[in-house]
This record gives structure tokens, sequence and C-alpha cells, in this order.
């Protein structure tokens, strides 16, 4: 990934690759290489959502975030608490800058696919779609602001020094290895424990803390997944993934219904007839599709929690870890 050239390490550092290593000191290597990798594509993607004109980028800006927070969450005890704490807040503040504006820009995908779906006319969706456009362009525009911030300036400028550093002393932690095994056995636990208590009628909060959890688990994994056997690893991140997938749909469509919810709401008095029609149509489909998916959760849970996938966990990160 590219990096700015002011926060680039010098030709001599970048030369200084670390030495092989295994057990102990391999975990907390992986550690920061994967926190490297997840500030690049923060930094690659940056661009892109200063320009605004691929909505894949602020996605990726988004996925970069949110895999720093997970780690730092799971496994940020190995580094100086202090600093943990305050990258942890400083994340979690940069994460509610730039969900709004994702949101929205969903939510005006499906405006034309919907249009089409329930044939109605173009014009009878202008007042919803400039209302989605004007709260666009202000959740652009606030994000625009934190970026050009001098918080984020210096967050971006602390957390490439704080790595470089981070990375030393992880490599003398005693229980480094150790603590990879328990985070992603502990965050498995909780996934198996989530997931069983989940029933038909269970909230959407629930679901929505428990695609939370897998996704946690799934950035685990793939952090430190050359750590152990890559077949084995692959075969549960991909038990994992599908379970992951009908999490997310059927979180996205609560998301879609209420943003829907909320915007036809203060539009009603502007919306024609033919539009309050379609708006109405429209969420009986969001939660008809939804309540379709939510019936396959059921048996994708039932898939992860094969006995095959048992004895991986357990093999891998238990038994077998070394």
């Amino acid at each position: 990934m590219n990096e700015e050239a002011a926060l680039s390490p010098s030709p001599a550092a970048a030369e200084k690759e670390p030495a092989p290593a295994t057990g102990v000191a391999a975990a907390a290597i992986a550690l920061g290489r994967a926190l490297g990798q997840y500030r690049g594509a923060l930094i690659a993607a940056e661009a892109g959502v200063f320009e605004d004109k691929d909505i894949e980028a602020l996605h990726d800006f988004r996925v970069a975030i949110r895999r720093t927070r997970s780690l730092l969450k799971t496994l940020g005890h190995l580094f100086d608490p202090v600093a943990v704490k305050r990258f942890r807040d400083d994340f979690a503040w940069l994460a509610r800058s730039a969900g709004s504006q994702r949101d929205l820009d969903v939510f005006l995908s499906q405006l034309d696919r919907q249009q089409r779906a329930l044939k109605v006319h173009p014009e009878a969706f202008i007042p919803l779609r400039k209302a989605l456009e004007r709260r666009r362009r202000l959740a652009h525009a606030n994000l625009m602001r934190t970026l050009r911030s001098e918080r984020y300036r210096k967050l971006k400028t602390d957390w490439f020094h704080f790595l470089d550093k981070a990375r030393a002393e992880a490599s003398s932690q005693p229980s480094a290895k150790e603590a990879a095994n328990a985070a992603i056995l502990r965050m498995y636990q909780q996934v198996t424990q989530r997931g069983a208590a989940i029933r038909p009628r269970s909230k959407i909060e629930r679901l929505h803390a428990l695609r939370k959890d897998c996704k946690e688990l799934r950035y685990l994994l793939e952090a430190f997944g050359n750590l152990y056997d890559s077949n084995g690893v692959g075969k549960l991140t991909s038990a994992l993934k599908n379970l992951q997938d009908v999490l997310g749909e059927v979180c996205d469509l609560d998301v879609q219904r209420h943003g829907l919810d909320d915007v036809s709401g203060h539009l009603r008095p502007q919306l024609s007839v033919e539009a309050r029609s379609a708006v109405a149509a429209w969420k009986k489909a969001l939660s008809k599709k939804q309540l379709q998916i939510r019936e396959k959760f059921g048996k994708r849970f039932q898939r992860f929690m094969r006995k095959r996938h048992r004895r991986l966990f357990k093999s891998l990160f238990a038994e077998g870890a070394t």
C-alpha cells in the first residue's frame, strides 16, 4: 500500500526486516504486521475518500478502521494500556465520522433499483432523492472536516510511530503466542454462545451483536492465520464468512428500513400519493426479505458448529498451538 512520504520509514529502516520468528515472537510480529497493513490500507483509501468518486474507497477506509479497532480490543493488552486507550478512542471517533456517509451511499444505490422494481415514475422519488443527497453532502462535509483536522493528522503520525515501537515491545512479551490463542478461542466461544441463544423472533440487536463478534473472530483468524495450518484456518474462515454473510444481509436490511422510515417520515407532506404508496411497498419488501434471510440463519449457524469445525478450533488454538 502507498504511504504518505512524510510518514514513510527511511530507506535504512525499510531494509531492516524482522528476523524469522516462531512461537512467542511470531504472534507479536504477526500482530504488528497486521496493524501496519491496516494502516497502509487506511492511507491508500484516504485519497479516494477525498476525491469522492468511488464509494468503495470509503468502504475500504472503514474496513481498515474496523480491523484496527478489533485487534486493539482483543490484543491491545500486549501494549502500553494508556496508549492503546488513546488509539481506541481516536479510531472510534474516526469510525463514527465515516459511518453516516456509507449508510447513505448504500441507501442511494438502492433508490434507482427500487424505483424500477416498484414501477414508480422517476419524478415521484425526486423529494426522497434530494433529501438523501442533502444528508449525504452534509455527512461528506463532516467527514472532510474530520480528515483535515489536527486530531486526525496527529493520529496518523502518532499511530505510525507507535506501531514501530509496539512491534519491538510486543516481541518481548512472554505470553504473546498464548494471548493470540486465547483471544481466538475466547471470541469463538462468544460467537457460539451468542449464536446458540438466537431464536427466530430474537431482537435484531442480538443479531447485530453476533455479527460484530463474527467480524472480530474473522479479523483474528486473518491476522494470525499464517502461524497455523493454512488449510485448517482457511476452512474455518470460509465457514465463518458464510455465517457473516447472512448476518450482514439481515442487519443491512434493518438499517435500510429504519433509514427509510426516518427520511420518508420527515418528507411525508412533500411526497405524492404514488410516492407514499411506493415507500410503503418498499418497507414491506424490506421486512419480507429480512424474514426470509433470518430463516437461513439457523442452517448457517449449524454448519458453522459442525463437529469438524469445533475440532479444528480446538486442535489449532488449544491442543495444537505451539
